[in-house]
């Protein structure tokens, strides 16, 4: 202690020191990187490497350096040891277990987003054993499983929970393991408020406090799993998108569209769209089959049917037939089915043609309708009225639209009529392909106090397009004269003697298009109009010496054509009985015997004799006591409402006492004796044909609006085998239209987006839109329909 020199004491530290002849020290680059991965635990700067420095700042570093190499050598040597004891533990070819990583539980059922753990004031878990729901403060036991957590999202009482889990008690929970923790809503508030995060709510937890309900409830579908394949739900799904598919003409690619599987996916997230193949294969074949089967049980239930027929190439050059059905149900209801669009590559001879329809393997055959009493209405064309008329058994009728388009088109060849018809076409023409005078054109009409209406085009395939530009000229004559005046094209502009010409034309052809529209509904009978009508057509068409040189001519010409046509003997004895059917046109055969002969014949061939034993099975026998007062009650007229419909049988007493009396008020007071007597079917007939015709007539404003369907429906248990008569006959459309109409869907179904659908596909699209009504809501049973193999295909499945 006695030597206080501090050089004695910093030089004899030797144990800290090395002996160094060179009294300055300089580090080397490896002491440099040492010294500076150690400065960053070390208040000295590692800039004092570079700069000198005192002796007592070297020594401190120098020691520093001991120090870490010591550590380093400590820490191998320590790393070797742990080496060579796990090699002494684990002989040579044996692999060391590796350390188990213990796995953290995630909890992903929906039920955690209304339950969580018991939570000490930090946040931290306190009681993994209990939870707690964050809405109404139940306590529930835990284990493992989360059985008793939904059996209280099911009777939460808190009014979040009623909504999200339909709860009906509202009475908070009564299931096994839950105890109440904590009443009051102070304590449930305290407990399970939602902490803010640094910034504010974010993220979900912003959604949860904005709208909880909303929140919960959508974690709570998007959680839900999707509806299996077999799933009523998933079925009735698939149901209403093929009708929707079916009945707005969407392509089946639709089912393939990311925009549409995100629409359904946000209208209902468990329903997954089904694939292209997957709903022909599973929905819209099944859809067609049950349909099919639907309509076979509805025409079974008739025994006469009509059909209508017709041809048509689609845009992608594929010829086509098709086979519309007209039949009157039980309750005297006109129907009106699709039974096929059928695919005719062959050639249109009358032989092929037949052999479609009524072949083997043919579409009547198909519906099983060969026996049936069938009447078939087509156009004029020669090969169907052949395959009809003569390889047929069955009554033909030509289409009365077909009939008088010929006649009128006979009518516009007049030479005067032809060029009336060129200069309004090339009017119109110019009018379409300039914009300046179509523009010119609508400027006009509004300064005159016109409605802007454009020219018509013609259409060399239908007469009406004809009429519709003459009459659309004739009303805008005066903005269009202006306008091709304004484009400097005076020799269009007509004469006034070629616009009187052309109003005569107009007016002249407006009756033959009303008579057209008429015959042509699907709504109503239109048989009993064909006779009338042709009765109208000839009685229009007689010369008159105060018309127009013109229209004389197209009189002559009309005329000519018109007594062409329906001239044959089985044609004229449908058209008879369709119209004498009618009761507002009786008076056709009220004084004709021949006619009411030709509607008995026509009763007793038809055989139903046994549907009139079925018929007159009523009570009190009513129909027989019907027959026997017609022969005593004198024909009357009286006037009758259609709105009332009054008839014999509505107007008689059905009790028995009651027709006694009756019968002896009109028997003079003498009572009449009924004889059991057997009469034959034609005795029948003649009844009911006597009963037919001392109907009232009908007498009404509204008679054009009477319904015939309605009165034979009020009246046929009285006339069982005329009403029979009536359904066979009626039942017959006066025109072809019909199958017209199916083409145009056809047509909506094969677009130019839609040319590679293969033939069988338009067929069933074809068929479901025009039955779409008559389809059911379920399919039949389990029944797989399997379509029909086409040989010889050569389009495309693709949609």
């Amino acid at each position: 202690m006695a030597n206080a020199n501090p050089e004695d004491s910093i030089h004899s530290d030797s144990d800290l020191v090395d002996s160094d002849d060179n009294p300055t020290w300089t580090p080397s680059a490896e002491d440099k990187k040492r010294l500076i991965n150690s400065c960053s635990d070390s208040t000295v700067s590692p800039d004092c490497l570079e700069t000198p420095s005192s002796p007592l700042i070297q020594r401190s570093q120098r020691a520093q350096i001991r120090r870490k190499r010591k550590e380093g050598r400590e820490k191998s040597v320590k790393n070797a040891f742990e080496v060579m004891s796990a090699a002494k533990n684990n002989p040579v070819g044996s692999k060391a277990k590796p350390e188990r990583v213990k796995k953290v539980r995630k909890f992903t059922s929906v039920v955690w987003e209304m339950f969580s753990f018991i939570r000490d004031g930090d946040g931290k878990v306190i009681d993994k054993t209990r939870v707690q729901c964050k809405r109404c403060g139940i306590v529930i036991a835990y284990s493992s499983s989360t059985s008793n957590m939904r059996s209280h999202m099911s009777s939460c009482s808190y009014e979040g929970c009623v909504k999200l889990f339909g709860s009906s008690s509202g009475e908070g929970c009564g299931s096994a393991g839950m105890t109440r923790h904590g009443s009051g809503p102070s304590h449930t508030q305290a407990s399970f408020s939602i902490p803010p995060g640094p910034s504010g709510p974010s993220g979900d937890v912003a959604k949860e406090r904005e709208n909880p309900e909303k929140y919960f409830m959508h974690k709570y579908i998007h959680s839900m799993p999707h509806y299996k394949p077999n799933d009523h739900k998933k079925r009735e799904l698939d149901r209403s998108l093929a009708r929707l598919v079916v009945d707005q003409f969407l392509s089946l690619k639709i089912v393939d569209s990311d925009t549409f599987k995100d629409f359904s996916r946000r209208l209902d997230p468990r329903y997954s769209v089904p694939s292209r193949n997957s709903l022909l294969t599973n929905t819209l074949y099944p859809m067609m089959h049950a349909t099919k089967q639907t309509l076979k049980n509805m025409i079974m239930q008739s025994n006469s049917i009509a059909l209508t027929t017709d041809g048509w190439t689609s845009m992608a050059q594929h010829p086509y037939i098709s086979l519309t059905l007209h039949v009157i149900d039980e309750n005297f209801d006109l129907k009106e089915f699709l039974l096929g669009t059928i695919y005719t590559p062959e050639s249109h001879t009358s032989e092929n043609l037949i052999a479609k329809l009524e072949g083997e393997n043919g579409v009547l055959s198909e519906w099983g309708l060969l026996q049936a009493k069938k009447t078939y209405v087509t156009d004029n064309a020669s090969n169907i009225k052949k395959a009809i008329v003569e390889l047929s058994p069955h009554d033909w009728l030509g289409c009365l639209g077909h009939t008088t388009n010929l006649m009128v088109q006979k009518g516009l060849e007049v030479a005067r009529v032809v060029h009336i018809m060129g200069m309004a076409k090339n009017i119109v023409k110019f009018i379409k392909s300039s914009t300046v005078a179509y523009e010119k054109l609508k400027q006009y009409q509004v300064f005159l106090g016109l409605p802007k209406l454009n020219v018509l085009q013609e259409v060399c395939t239908r007469w009406n397009s004809c009429l519709n530009m003459l009459k659309r000229l004739v009303q805008i004559i005066l903005p269009v004269m202006s306008a091709l005046l304004y484009c400097s094209r005076q020799d269009l502009i007509p004469p006034e003697e070629d616009i009187e010409d052309m109003k005569a034309i107009a007016d002249f052809l407006e009756m033959f298009e009303g008579a057209t529209q008429l015959v042509s509904g699907e709504k109503y009978a239109t048989l009993n109009f064909v006779k009338p009508v042709l009765d109208q057509f000839n009685a229009y068409l007689a010369p008159n010496d105060s018309d127009n040189p013109i229209i004389k001519d197209m009189k002559q010409v009309m005329l000519t054509d018109l007594v062409t046509r329906y001239q044959d003997q089985n044609v004229q004895k449908l058209l008879n009985i369709g119209t004498i059917l009618d009761p507002r046109f009786r008076y056709y055969a009220s004084e004709n015997e021949d006619l009411q002969t030709l509607l008995i014949d026509a009763a007793v061939n038809l055989n139903i004799d046994s549907y009139y034993e079925e018929a007159s099975q009523i009570p009190n026998s009513q129909s027989q006591d019907i027959c026997e007062l017609s022969r005593i009650v004198p024909s009357t007229k009286l006037s009758t409402s259609t709105s009332t419909c009054l008839t014999s049988t509505g107007q008689t007493p059905t009790g028995q006492s009651s027709r006694r009396l009756l019968d002896a008020i009109f028997a003079g007071g003498k009572p009449i004796n009924r004889r059991p007597t057997q009469r034959t079917l034609r005795q029948k007939v003649i009844d009911e044909v006597h009963i037919y015709f001392n109907f009232p007539d009908i007498y009404s404003q509204d008679i054009a609006y009477f319904d015939p369907l309605n009165w034979w429906k009020t009246n046929h248990y009285s006339m069982p085998l005329l009403s029979r008569v009536f359904k066979h006959y009626f039942c017959i459309p006066a025109t072809s239209v019909p199958s017209e109409r199916s083409f145009s869907m056809a047509n909506n179904v094969c677009t130019k987006k839609r040319s590679k659908l293969t033939t069988k596909h338009v067929d069933m699209l074809t068929f479901l839109k025009a039955n779409v009504n008559h389809i059911p809501d379920k399919s039949l049973g389990s029944t797989v329909y399997t379509p029909p193999v086409i040989h010889n295909e050569t389009v495309s499945d693709s949609d």
